[in-house]
């Protein structure tokens, strides 16, 4: 047995209730130590990038990307009198998009509002090209050959789920076990490679990842 030699201060430590209800909801703390006492409750918490809120909506997460994105393309706006199709997208693929979606696989969004607040952004973005007033979204998209966020955000579900069906070439097997499962069913078309679909209630769990 590992024996845990991080000092543990509780005055640091914050408890996330997540749950409907306080005496349904699953307890995360910092710390182990049961001795110690656990008296500040917490309604988000940040963890590699991401803010963790108790509902696991990620609204609070996904305005504040967003707002650090609309930061970023006001600057480019004011610093560049003209933008062509390269331009603009050399600067809006490495600098903008990467805010609106780093770990997106965690808070995939699922209400409309939160979905239209992030494409209104890169709608935003593709109207800083020169002599595109009398073009759409999906033209101006066209022209710049850059496809929506609703489209790419699928497609880095399915790039994860390759990498933890293929360990060789992904991420531990054992790590990523409880994520997918394969369904146990013998199918009568298709391919091997299906997963098991479970049922939950609440939504946070339905739209999840896995």
């Amino acid at each position: 047995m590992v024996e845990w030699q991080l000092t543990y201060y509780p005055d640091k430590a914050n408890v996330m209730e997540v749950g409907k209800s306080r005496a349904q909801c699953n307890r995360y703390s910092l710390g182990n130590e049961p001795e110690a006492p656990l008296t500040k409750i917490a309604t988000e918490e940040k963890d590699l990038g991401v803010t963790f809120d108790s509902t696991l909506k990620f609204e609070v997460h996904i305005e504040g990307k967003v707002k650090k994105a609309k930061r970023i393309l006001v600057i480019i706006r004011r610093t560049f009198r003209f933008l062509d199709d390269g331009t603009l997208k050399l600067l809006f693929c490495p600098f903008v998009r990467p805010h609106l979606e780093y770990a997106s696989t965690v808070w995939i969004p699922h209400l409309v509002k939160i979905t239209t607040m992030l494409e209104n952004l890169q709608r935003r973005a593709t109207r800083l090209l020169k002599n595109s007033e009398s073009q759409s979204y999906e033209g101006r998209q066209r022209r710049l050959d850059l496809p929506s966020l609703s489209f790419r955000r699928p497609r880095d579900d399915m790039i994860e789920a390759f990498k933890i069906m293929h360990p060789a070439v992904g991420y531990d097997s054992r790590a990523s076990a409880s994520l997918l499962q394969r369904s146990q069913h013998e199918p009568t078309r298709g391919h091997f490679a299906k997963f098991r679909i479970e049922k939950f209630c609440l939504n946070c769990r339905n739209f999840a990842f896995s």
